[in-house]
């Protein structure tokens, strides 16, 4: 009766409400401070919380390089000083600064120079430190803060955890019961400039030779609890499971990395170049402050302190214990692993070798049972038609909500963004939409069945043959390639599997009874994992640089969650086809178009708690004779969906004239050439005197070393740290085509100097294009690889050298600049010269004018 299925579909509804609120709950409520007795050893979260208002608070933003980053490094060091003058006689330690330079080749087109970087380290033992063949167990954080961020949580709250971890190392004998190494407590440098601390330690320290585990700790965010997101092998993510007092994370972070859909990167990287045996931990929650000015101590939880700070003790002391001959073992080589935390209570972890053998042993086992109970050629028959059925349900709920999520922001001032300040907009952007897809294909379905005259129990078979075989094909695909997240597939075929096993042997009017029972797990997990997902992911779309972009990975990622969570459920409509819930759910779906399309035309998408990030730089244009030319201006890059000028721009700052012009622009806190669109205001009567030009040259000496089949240039560049080599690939499709239009040049060098003070950080990147807009001759005639035909070719490399710091007018600037933008300045001085070369027969070297 349509009453009934109404009541079932209240059920349903009420049921995951509570999963969704125990989720919530879970994730927010931290383990108190105070409970700090509890736990051996015994973080004190209140000695650590003033460490961080000094250094955060008093210093304040403090990147390598400057004034502030110096007083934060001495800081540190003069805490160290201080801790271990009080320490027991029976612990050694030794404290050492390492200052060196070097150079990153992270890929061909990302080069690292810098000099001068300085890392700042304590080595403890229980025994002398002259003994040799000691092993090193390292806990490290960095002390530079991003640019205009005073690095509360990155890395602040890891900074002060290491000194409270050196008071109970050096305090508490205890500690050292049977440890098998020493301990190193490390604090890099320049870390935000591109990991240049621990890469100078990886490579030059002979420290880093001994180093036999290693737990890394950052952040992304500010607040609740810290995630292991990266773990090298399943020894080691075991180890944490076991010990770490409020375990939590998910392999689902590490899915995110190993597939590049997390923008940036850690030390852990470069340590696990040294040391096979490492953890990756950070803060997630709340990424809007992550690299901005709102990275200060009223973000900042104390029991998120000691969340970070004791499960760091912990570990570290265990890591201690552990003996050398147990990182030997298999687990520890290498192998993958899989794991989750439920309410950052528990963790379920195990290998991924085992996961897939499990998986390959639930597949087989349930299709064998599956096969018991569809044995007919007409059972085979609906089960494809089922499966074909739930492919296009999820395929319709995606296509329907992110097709609304088009119009929008088509038709929107601000794209369709208002969801990144109002995290409920996303339930009106896509969650209705998308449960209608999916619906709309089930209740077709369920009409051909109907039409068919199948009985209750055929339609459910149905139902769970189409569910059971999508999830797993999943299930198989992610066993076959060992992908950490198929766990969730695996949950979803057991709980499947289990419910028609059940069934199966019982009445079939308890179908129903069973099946809802049985999922229930699979749901709080997949909703639980759910929101821990999109709390880490909305925030990070405030760094995707194009709107449409980031509605379409939130539209696709929040769609993909919620038909993981509710398919198998929305499946029962088939069942249970209440006419009085379809009123109800056509009236809702219709409201929330509404109200989503108010919203996003009226309501503004960013908040001073959710600011909008904003590239501005200060361009000084050098002749070749190293002076300024008379013309400067203002660089100003919104990331994401570019707003009119007047809601950028007071009356105050009018002055500066409005351009939208667009260039491929370097965006110095990421570290690598993104192409962003750029808006550009030029201004007059600058005072020639505020920067001074002593490491840069108006000419960079170059020589050509080769070209490679007439595509590559092979650049060698001397710069003030050495001679770097950097390839720049032409494009061929451009160099032949009719129209003649000039070369286009890809590659990009980078150099990064971290100078300790009074020098200043800088970093210079070099690209290029044609100035003469064309090659000489014939276009049609010109052919690379024809060695009988000379080709004259000229092009102009930009050399932009870019500083952490402000002028005058961008201070003036930043006063006029609404509280919803969270700007990182810089000085830009770019520097431009051309190169012209022949390639012939005989002579394939190059001279450069």
């Amino acid at each position: 009766p349509d009453r009934h299925c109404m009541g079932i579909w209240k059920f349903l509804i009420l049921w995951w409400l509570l999963i969704l609120g125990l989720s919530i709950w879970g994730r927010h409520h931290l383990p108190s401070y105070k409970t700090k007795d509890q736990y051996t050893p015994s973080f004190d979260a209140e000695q650590a919380e003033g460490h961080l208002k000094h250094l955060c608070g008093t210093i304040g933003t403090h990147p390598s390089g400057t004034p502030k980053g110096e007083e934060a490094m001495n800081y540190v060091h003069q805490t160290i000083l201080e801790i271990l003058s009080q320490k027991s006689p029976n612990i050694h330690s030794v404290v050492e600064f390492q200052n060196g330079s070097g150079f990153c080749n992270y890929s061909i087109f990302y080069h690292i120079a810098f000099d001068n970087v300085t890392n700042l380290m304590v080595r403890l033992s229980k025994d002398n430190l002259t003994k040799p063949h000691r092993k090193l167990i390292m806990v490290s954080s960095h002390y530079d803060s991003a640019v205009q961020s005073p690095g509360a949580s990155d890395d602040g709250i890891a900074v002060v955890s290491l000194l409270e971890i050196l008071r109970l190392f050096t305090s508490d004998d205890s500690l050292w019961k049977d440890a098998q190494h020493d301990l190193l407590l490390m604090w890099s440098g320049a870390e935000e400039l591109g990991l240049l601390g621990s890469h100078l330690f990886t490579q030059r320290h002979p420290w880093a030779s001994e180093i036999i585990g290693f737990v890394n700790l950052e952040a992304s965010g500010a607040s609740d609890r810290e995630y292991l997101f990266q773990t090298s092998d399943y020894g080691m993510t075991k180890l944490y499971a076991d010990h770490a007092p409020f375990p939590s994370g998910t392999v689902i972070g590490q899915d995110l990395f190993n597939l590049q859909l997390v923008m940036g990167n850690t030390d852990f990287v470069n340590y696990l170049k040294r040391s096979p045996h490492g953890l990756d931990w950070a803060f997630v929650h709340n990424g809007y402050v992550y690299h901005t000015y709102r990275d200060r101590l009223d973000q900042i939880s104390i029991d998120s302190i000691f969340h970070m700070g004791q499960n760091a003790a912990t570990l570290a002391m265990h890591l201690l214990k552990t003996p050398a001959s147990e990182f030997q073992k298999p687990e520890f080589q290498g192998i993958r692993s899989l794991f989750f935390d439920v309410m950052g209570r528990w963790m379920i972890h195990m290998d991924m070798d085992t996961a897939s053998a499990l998986g390959y042993s639930l597949s087989l086992i349930s299709v064998l049972d599956w096969i018991r109970t569809h044995q007919s050629r007409q059972s085979l028959t609906w089960a494809m038609a089922s499966l074909l059925c739930t492919v296009l349900s999820w395929a319709a709920s995606i296509s329907l909500s992110v097709g609304f999520s088009f119009v929008l922001h088509a038709i929107s001032p601000f794209g369709n963004r208002s969801w990144f300040s109002h995290h409920w907009m996303i339930i009106l952007l896509y969650v209705p939409l998308g449960i209608l897809g999916n619906l709309g294909i089930h209740s077709f379905f369920g009409k051909m069945e109907k039409s068919y005259k199948l009985s209750a129990e055929k339609v459910w078979k149905n139902i769970y043959s189409g569910e059971f075989l999508f999830q797993l094909v999943l299930l198989l695909a992610g066993s076959y390639y060992k992908i950490g997240a198929s766990y969730i597939f695996f949950i979803w075929v057991l709980c499947l599997f289990t419910s028609n096993y059940v069934q199966s042997f019982s009445s079939t009017s308890n179908f129903q009874l069973y099946f809802i029972l049985n999922v229930s797990l699979a749901m709080f997990l997949v909703t639980d994992l759910s929101y821990a997902v999109l709390l880490l992911y909305i925030p990070m779309m405030g760094k995707v640089p194009t709107g449409m972009t980031h509605a379409m990975i939130a539209g696709i990622s929040t769609l993909f969650f919620v038909n993981l969570t509710f398919s198998p459920i929305l499946a029962l409509s088939r069942l249970y086809p209440a006419r009085n819930f379809w009123k109800f759910l056509l009236g809702t779906v219709g409201a929330c178009v509404v109200m989503a399309t108010i919203f996003n035309l009226k309501i503004f998408p960013y908040t001073e708690s959710t600011p909008q990030r904003v590239n501005v730089q200060h361009i000084f244009y050098v002749k070749e004779n190293g002076q300024y030319f008379k013309e400067n201006r203002l660089s100003f890059v919104p990331i994401g969906t570019p707003l009119s000028k007047e809601e950028y721009f007071s009356e105050n700052s009018a002055k500066f004239q409005w351009k939208t012009d667009k260039r491929n622009h370097a965006f110095p806190t990421a570290m690598r050439p993104n192409i962003f669109g750029a808006f550009f205001s030029e201004m007059s009567h600058v005072n020639q005197d505020e920067i001074q030009l002593e490491s840069v040259k108006a000419r960079a000496p170059i020589s050509v070393l080769t070209v490679h089949d007439g595509r590559i240039l092979n650049l060698k560049f001397r710069m003030p740290t050495g001679a770097i080599s950097v390839d720049i690939k032409a494009s061929t499709d451009k160099l032949n085509s009719t129209k003649g239009v000039g070369m286009t040049v890809d590659g990009h060098y980078f150099s990064i100097d971290s100078l300790r003070w009074p020098n200043q950080n800088w970093i210079t990147f070099i690209h290029g294009g044609s100035p003469s807009g064309k090659f000489l001759g014939n276009a049609h005639e010109i052919s690379l690889h024809d060695p009988e035909k000379v080709l004259p070719m000229d092009f102009q490399l930009e050399m932009v050298t870019c500083y952490p710091y402000s002028t005058p007018q961008l201070e003036h600037l930043a006063k006029t600049l609404p509280n919803w933008i969270a700007p990182h300045f810089a000085i830009e001085i770019v520097n431009t010269f051309s190169i012209e070369w022949n390639r012939t027969k005989k002579d394939t070297g190059i001279d450069p004018i």
